[in-house]
């Protein structure tokens, strides 16, 4: 009887300390996000959304390496239309992003050549619901502005 009682306990333990460690790593992924200055995607350093537009709760993050290196954010927001703007026009006004057309009009893309290598920085953001969603990926590519004539 006590085996059993030693046995259920320590088990217990094990699912109370796995979920314990679940929430601190994905909750300090977050938070490394949500109180960032600024992200660094390909080696390229990208001002943050709490230095642009102040502090915004990070609801999910991923981060994917390859070929083409992805940060993906998902920001909590109110007016998340008015802030999405905001964030855009800082990269085309004080980072000399360039504004990209894209096919989808809910997406707000802006690009600029790699400072640090040979590659695109592209930053796209979307309207979802409650908030925004942040795309900053870092990849081979080149903008190439031919001179009006």
């Amino acid at each position: 009887m006590k085996k059993k009682l030693i046995i259920l306990i320590t088990i217990l333990v094990i699912i109370v300390v796995g979920i314990i460690t679940f929430f601190v790593i994905t909750g300090s992924s977050k938070n490394k996000y949500q109180n960032a200055t600024e992200y660094s995607v390909g080696g390229e350093n990208i001002p943050s959304v709490k230095t642009v537009l102040g502090d915004r709760k990070v609801i999910k993050s991923y981060h994917e390496n390859g070929e083409v290196e992805t940060l993906t954010l998902i920001f909590e927001d109110n007016d998340a239309e008015k802030s999405a703007k905001d964030y855009i026009n800082y990269l085309l006004e004080e980072q000399s992003y360039l504004k990209m057309q894209t096919e989808n009009d809910s997406i707000i893309e802006a690009a600029k050549n790699m400072e640090n290598k040979d590659g695109l920085l592209t930053v796209d953001i979307e309207l979802v619901d409650n908030g925004f969603k942040l795309i900053i990926k870092a990849g081979p590519g080149k903008i190439q502005v031919e001179p009006i004539e």
